[in-house]
């Protein structure tokens, strides 16, 4: 199996970060890379609670991403499975550990998955991410 670590600094405190990956509204607003809009979304933030994730392509393909929520300690830690449930990019059920560290004037954010089979998949979900992660750091500084 492999795995995949990203961190990113943000210029906000960790609470307003943690916040960001546990209520739909703010979900809806980043968790697709730059040429996606997210059509759907719902969340149940508590140990055990489903989020479920659809977004569509500027060229009209849909996309659909669903888990369980399996830790939320606010604002430190937040772990979550993510699959990829569109047919034709259907991927493993992959464990996202997230951690919120307070630096400066701001938070430093740590992103693990795991759990891809393959090298490919893995690559691309790290481009999907950073873009995410992109547009996350626009949204808390606006």
């Amino acid at each position: 199996m492999l795995d995949l670590t990203i961190t990113r600094r943000f210029q906000a405190p960790p609470s307003l970060v943690f916040a960001q990956w546990v209520t739909a509204e703010a979900i809806r607003d980043w968790f697709a890379p730059d040429t996606y809009a997210t059509t759907d979304c719902t969340v149940d933030a508590r140990p055990g609670g489903a989020w479920r994730l659809r977004y569509r392509s500027d060229k009209g393909d849909e996309f659909v991403e669903n888990g369980v929520f399996r830790e939320i300690a606010p604002p430190e830690r937040l772990v979550l499975t993510l699959t990829q449930a569109h047919s034709a990019f259907a991927g493993p059920e992959t464990v996202i550990t997230v951690t919120f560290r307070a630096v400066d004037s701001g938070t430093e954010m740590t992103f693990h998955q795991s759990g891809f089979r393959e090298q490919a998949h893995r690559d691309g979900n790290a481009e999907g991410w950073q873009e995410c992660f992109d547009k996350l750091a626009r949204l808390l500084a606006a």
